[in-house]
């Protein structure tokens, strides 16, 4: 079987993460991904998890339950929102 596309293993390393909080590195809330959800975010940088934020915000001051899932190929926010100087 061929090596998978992502992560990159020889990636530059990002300053932010140089040291890395183990609980938020690999963090995953459940074993088994959901069959479905309401809204699914695809990448934990800024832009997904602004989103997620957003989101729950919404719902919960219209009094609605949604179901959310955030995926992620590496580490939370360790791709291009931990390499950028915005």
């Amino acid at each position: 079987m061929s090596e998978p596309l992502l992560p990159v293993q020889n990636r530059t390393e990002s300053f932010w993460l140089t040291e890395r909080d183990v609980e938020i590195q690999n963090a995953r809330t459940t074993a088994k991904l959901p069959e479905s959800a309401d809204i699914v975010i695809v990448g934990s940088g800024l832009t997904g998890a602004m989103m997620a934020y957003q989101l729950y915000r919404e719902a919960k001051s219209q009094h609605r339950k949604i179901s959310m899932v955030m995926l992620e190929a590496d580490e939370a926010c360790g791709s291009a929102t931990a390499r950028n100087g915005a």
